[in-house]
């Protein structure tokens, strides 16, 4: 299988009538279960699910300065939908200045994309605000086409 990261800066990403959940943790059970109650909300709210699923992650530092992940899985609908109970509604999200990562590769090879977008931003001074989202294009059992936005400081 061949493999693949390929790096792009300065991209932008444009996502618009969000529906997504928090996610308790990364685990591919929780990811599925999450992705099943999104696309049945869009779906029972009379929306349409269209693209592919984005999950968004976000490093803050815990009280002890310890870094933690907190993520969503998130889901673009036709047209705009109401929150309800875990689900949130977000009209849009628009990132400029990222630095973009596409992926082709086994789903438990992911980290290597975070590495490699690291030293992309060390070796180019582009300062990462924590931020990511990853789309996937395409989702199989052992691989994946995935685009990587991780947001720099500065982008809107």
């Amino acid at each position: 299988m061949s493999k693949e990261i390929g790096i792009e800066y300065p991209r932008t990403l444009l996502l618009e009538n969000l529906v997504g959940v928090s996610l308790k943790s990364l685990e591919p059970a929780v990811i599925q279960a999450a992705a099943l109650a999104v696309n049945r909300h869009i779906r029972a709210s009379g929306g349409k699910p269209v693209g592919p699923l984005v999950q968004s992650v976000r490093t803050v530092m815990d009280r002890e300065g310890a870094p933690l992940r907190e993520a969503r899985l998130l889901r673009q609908s036709k047209t705009a939908l109401s929150a309800d109970g875990m689900v949130v509604s977000i009209p849009e999200v628009l990132l400029e200045k990222c630095v973009l990562a596409r992926f082709r590769g086994s789903p438990s090879d992911i980290d290597v994309v975070y590495s490699k977008v690291s030293v992309f931003a060390y070796e180019n001074s582009i300062e990462l605000d924590g931020t990511a989202h990853l789309v996937f294009v395409e989702l199989g059992d052992d691989r994946i086409v995935m685009d990587f936005f991780a947001s720099s400081i500065g982008a809107s």
